[in-house]
Order: structure tokens, then sequence, then C-alpha cells
């Protein structure tokens, strides 16, 4: 993975971080003054509806928080065993998609991954996988982005890969196109997307063997 990839994940994931931050000073302030007025009747009613959004909006921002926490702890533990060969596709796309939301943000992208209850565990460097997702990324918001973009970890027989999906989105066709006209392939972990059986998704593998 480049030294590029993890800046530009990091540099998104601090910037959320800061907003979300901001979003929280601000919030707890309001929460704070609405605490000391002093009022009764339908105006503490209103007073008491505006502390409680304040609050549930506190806790919306801290668990993002803790996400993105999550992702960079998990990218500061990649990079230290750069040479680590296997992990869990499901979480890699996870964090893929709360970190990279600047990102795809910037340009209408919404970014979506899949839950499981079970890892999807593969014999691909966390690195590798998070490379192959921005360079999807990439190619979607070289389109004008404007697209529904989902990444989903899938096991079938001995082979685990990532399915991709773009769909919803002024540009769909575009993305799609571009997607089908330049697979991503790369020679040191044998990276290769490829058209998948259902209409507007691909097949994203890190082996020589492609998925049936």
């Amino acid at each position: 993975m480049s030294y590029t990839c993890m800046a530009r994940l990091l540099a998104s994931a601090v910037h959320d971080m800061r907003n979300i931050l901001a979003v929280i000073r601000e919030s707890a302030g309001l929460a704070q003054d609405l605490t000391s007025l002093d009022s009764t009747g339908p105006v503490q009613e209103e007073h008491k509806k505006e502390l409680a959004s304040s609050l549930d909006e506190v806790r919306r921002q801290v668990l993002l928080a803790a996400q993105l926490a999550e992702g960079l702890e998990f990218m500061a533990q990649a990079d230290m065993v750069e040479g680590a060969a296997s992990c869990d596709l499901a979480r890699v796309c996870r964090l893929f998609c709360r970190m990279a939301t600047r990102h795809a943000r910037a340009t209408q992208i919404r970014l979506q991954s899949s839950e499981h209850e079970e890892p999807v565990w593969a014999a691909v460097s966390p690195l590798d996988v998070l490379q192959a997702l921005l360079d999807i990324l990439d190619v979607c918001i070289a389109v004008g982005g404007r697209v529904d973009l989902s990444f989903t970890a899938a096991r079938r027989l001995h082979d685990e890969y990532v399915e991709v999906r773009v769909s919803g989105g002024e540009n769909t066709a575009l993305a799609l196109s571009a997607l089908t006209g330049n697979p991503l392939q790369d020679k040191s972990c044998q990276c290769l997307l490829r058209p998948g059986s259902e209409a507007g998704t691909f097949i994203l593998v890190w082996r020589s063997k492609e998925v049936a």
C-alpha cells in the first residue's frame, strides 16, 4: 500500500474527527445553556426537547468518533505489520467506508458496507484491500461521482472476495462503464476486478484464480 493512499485515508479521518468534535462542542454548549435556564410551562417543555435533541446528537457523534478511532488504530497496526498475509474483509470494508467518507462526500458518493455476524478471512494484506477499495472509489470520483457505492465481503466455497455494487445516482452508467473498461489489476497482490453475475456488480479478488 502506497504512502499516498495511507495519507489520503488518514487525512480524511482526521478531517471528519475535527468536524465531529466541533459538533460535540456546539451541542454540549447548547445543552449546558438549556440546563441553566429557569423557565416553566410550555417554554420549559420546549427546552427539554431541545436538550434531549442536543444530547442525542452528542451520543451520535461520539459513536462516529469511536468508529474513526477504530479505523485509525487498525491502520496503525496494519502499517506495523505490512507483511500480514490475511485480514477480515468485512472489517476492512467497514472501516474504509468510514475513513473515506470525506473523499466520497466531496463528489456526492454514498459509501456503504454490509455488516457481517462472522468475519470473512482472506489470504491478503489489509493494506492491499484498502488500496484496491480506494482505487475503485477514485474511478467513481473521476467520472463525477454522484453514485451509490457499496462493498460486501463474501465467501463462496473456498474463495473470499468483495462484491462491489454501483447503484443509484446520476452517474451510475458512467461509473459502471469506467469500472468495466478499466479493471483494476496489481501484479504484486494479483488484484482483479471483473463484472459480477448481477447487473451493476463487480467481483474484487486477490487470487490468480477467479471466483466462478
